[in-house]
């Protein structure tokens, strides 16, 4: 959580909150839900205002985030993969320990991954040629050692750009 917090500030989760003493007088605000690296399913994070001068006011009354999407379908093939709340990654590469591989020299053994982040899905390359994402309807797009957000579809190749027929394309859908 420390990573998280902004100078001053403490972020928790929801079973710190749940075992403060109902004496201590705390000031509790639900400020986000996300995932957390090294732990399965979505964890909604708190701000516990210590200094309630310091506090920003948010215009809305529900502080909870509305989910954007529920999942990701990931094809490749006959073979189908969800990301979502509860598998909130997948690994795309050549190597056979990964989610979807895909059988190509160009492609990196360890060549990306799609994180679920706040009802939205992230592409993040860690490969040596990059990653080609074709939102529907637009031009491939380049992401190398950078992420992006996937949009409601499309297809992504890994290292090279390939149209949409090419049996290395990995089509994405988000559902909801």
């Amino acid at each position: 959580m420390v990573t998280l917090a902004k100078p001053r500030q403490i972020i928790t989760t929801q079973q710190t909150i749940d075992g403060l003493p109902g004496q201590c007088g705390a000031v509790v605000k639900c400020i986000s839900k996300t995932t957390i690296r090294g732990k399965g399913g979505e964890f909604t994070l708190y701000e516990v205002v210590w200094d309630e001068e310091d506090q920003t006011m948010m215009l809305s009354k529900d502080l909870t985030l509305q989910i954007l999407f529920s999942r990701l379908r990931l094809r490749i093939g006959n073979t189908d993969i969800y990301v979502d709340k509860n598998s909130p990654a997948a690994t795309l590469g050549r190597h056979a320990q990964n989610d979807l591989v895909v059988d190509d020299v160009i492609a990196s053994r360890s060549h990306a991954r799609i994180e679920y982040r706040r009802g939205k899905f992230v592409l993040i390359d860690q490969s040596t040629n990059g990653t080609y994402v074709s939102h529907e309807g637009e031009r491939a797009s380049l992401v190398h050692q950078d992420e992006i957000v996937l949009g409601m579809r499309g297809y992504i190749t890994l290292g090279r750009e390939e149209d949409a027929d090419s049996p290395r394309a990995i089509h994405f859908t988000c559902e909801f």
